[in-house]
């Protein structure tokens, strides 16, 4: 008994090359896309910090930099790469419970990770978090909005980079500003909305 033959249907036959076209062309526009939303994704014109100034905003938008003439951003991993190639990490986390943990909480793991380091220093108040790694090492640096807060992890490539960036440093630490994304999504008033759907 011989197996049973199947047949492709004639359409699929007869249209099989303009089914691989808008395959190809399927798959060319969303690899353009990923490489559009990865890229500079993130980056705007900030009118209100000066003229043809731009800044940059982390994966949730909410929190922002200036981005500093000679700096690059990278949208996909969220990275700042200053001119001497120190790499800044900016991220964001969600403060409160009972969805987030207290910042209270964040602060004291953060901190409790580097007790009895010599070489680090930990800072902290209210609303900074402030982790030295030494003056030829790195810094993080996690400020308090309200309910959000927004983090700088500096790693410098070098030595001696850190004292040729010192104060580029201080100053992206210093213009961190607390931004809102789509109206509806946590403006109420400064206090987190649940969105229908998500966080």
């Amino acid at each position: 008994m011989s197996p049973e033959r199947r047949t492709v249907p004639a359409f699929i036959h007869r249209f099989r090359g303009v089914f691989i076209v808008l395959g190809v062309i399927a798959v060319t526009w969303a690899t353009a896309a990923a490489i559009s939303a990865f890229g500079d994704s993130g980056i705007e014109e900030a009118p209100s910090l000066g003229d043809g100034v731009q800044r940059v905003r982390t994966g949730g938008e909410r929190c922002a930099v200036p981005l500093m003439e000679g700096w690059t951003w990278r949208g996909g991993s969220s990275t700042l790469i200053s001119p001497n190639g120190t790499t800044v990490g900016f991220s964001e986390t969600l403060h409160g419970r009972p969805m987030y943990p207290e910042w209270e909480e964040t602060v004291h793991d953060m901190a409790s990770r580097y007790e009895g380091r010599d070489d680090v220093t930990v800072t902290e108040d209210d609303t900074t978090l402030r982790i030295d790694f030494g003056p030829g090492a790195g810094l993080s640096v996690t400020q308090r909005f309200d309910r959000v807060g927004c983090h700088l992890t500096f790693a410098p490539p070098a030595d001696d980079v850190r004292a040729r960036e010192g104060d580029s440093w201080e100053e992206l630490v210093r213009s961190v500003e607390r931004v809102f994304p789509q109206e509806g999504l946590y403006t109420r008033e400064h206090q987190l909305v649940q969105p229908t759907g998500g966080t």
